[in-house]
């Protein structure tokens, strides 16, 4: 009588596996591409803005960020009225959902008038 091994009984367990798993057959498959959606919605624009504090040389506007839930910044402009010469430019105020915002521009001439612009900006990459 020939006594085998466990080295011998796990290699021949191993070859009837290995021929096991050569006998699968696989399928070609079925694909289908998904594509993710673009956010090309910008969030509401800020509503109730208004002056706050005004001095000589100083304007603090206010106002009230959007509810959309991807609302992350403002964007602030701010642009001398009478010859359109841009003040401040492209400031950026995070903001929280439906949170006040305010923004003070400084260094103003007395007696000028000023418009500010006030832009929304979301989280889409």
């Amino acid at each position: 009588m020939k006594t085998i091994g466990i080295v011998g009984i796990v290699f021949a367990v191993m070859l009837m596996l290995s021929g096991i798993a050569s006998a699968v057959n696989t399928s070609p498959g079925v694909s289908l591409v998904g594509t993710t959606e673009t956010d090309i919605t910008p969030p509401a624009e800020v509503t109730l803005l208004a002056a706050g504090t005004v001095t000589t040389n100083s304007i603090q506007w206010t106002w009230m960020n959007p509810s959309d839930s991807d609302f992350v910044n403002t964007l602030v402009k701010v642009v001398k009225t009478t010859d359109g010469s841009i003040i401040v430019e492209n400031v950026v105020i995070p903001g929280e959902i439906s949170a006040a915002g305010e923004y003070t521009a400084t260094g103003l001439l007395p007696g000028t008038s000023y418009t500010i612009t006030v832009q929304t900006q979301d989280n889409a990459p």
